[in-house]
């Protein structure tokens, strides 16, 4: 399987607490950096979950620096305080995945606009908060792989994290059944969990400023 995840300090790395239901010893965790990509291995035992319910499905893995490539260096993406209440359906967002296409393609790095339709309420749990956003002039998006994925918004030419994609769905049938390829060709919306929600628990993985 694979996930998308984004680096939030130079220490970790944020993703989908789901990513890891099968718990796997170790993993291979790959890394970004212009048109490098640098490979590191992961125990499971390291991964910290938040929760288990959709709207704390957080997972940080821990990066070691001694991974990188000599001379190598990753930008992060600090976190975007917003309000949910400040959005509108007029706002547009950046995305990006290591998630399939329609074609069944994997492995690529994707990127694309969304925008926002909703605050997303309600579970047989009790109520939570997640975003729903609309992919916008592409069908790349959303896919199973982009979970963890991040979704940020440029302010003052500086790129700012919003959230991470917890799950995807369609308003047109259910996904359940389907191959991951049909699950992103029909797939129309996918529900992300705004970080500002969850600075208590992740201020402690962010660099010291």
């Amino acid at each position: 399987s694979i996930c998308t995840g984004v680096r939030i300090s130079k220490d970790f790395i944020l993703t989908a607490g789901h990513c890891f239901r099968s718990k796997p010893r170790k993993f291979t965790v790959k890394y970004v950096n212009g048109k490098k990509i640098i490979s590191a291995k992961v125990y499971f035992s390291k991964v910290i979950i938040k929760g288990k319910a959709l709207s704390e499905e957080l997972a940080i893995i821990p990066i070691n620096p001694k991974d990188l490539a000599e001379g190598q260096s990753l930008g992060t993406l600090p976190i975007f305080p917003f309000e949910t209440k400040s959005l509108s359906q007029k706002d547009s967002f950046s995305i990006a995945g290591f998630g399939i296409d329609t074609r069944g393609t994997v492995g690529y790095l994707k990127t694309g606009q969304v925008n926002f339709n909703r605050e997303y309420l309600g579970s047989k749990g009790g109520a939570f908060k997640m975003i729903l956003v609309s992919p916008n002039k592409t069908k790349s998006f959303p896919c199973p792989g982009d979970s963890g994925g991040p979704i940020f918004t440029t302010k003052n030419g500086t790129k700012e994290l919003i959230g991470i994609v917890s799950f995807i769905s369609s308003t047109n049938r259910k996904l359940s059944g389907h191959e991951a390829k049909d699950q992103c060709k029909y797939g129309n919306i996918a529900a992300y969990i705004p970080l500002n929600l969850h600075m208590s628990f992740l201020e402690r993985y962010l660099d010291k400023k």
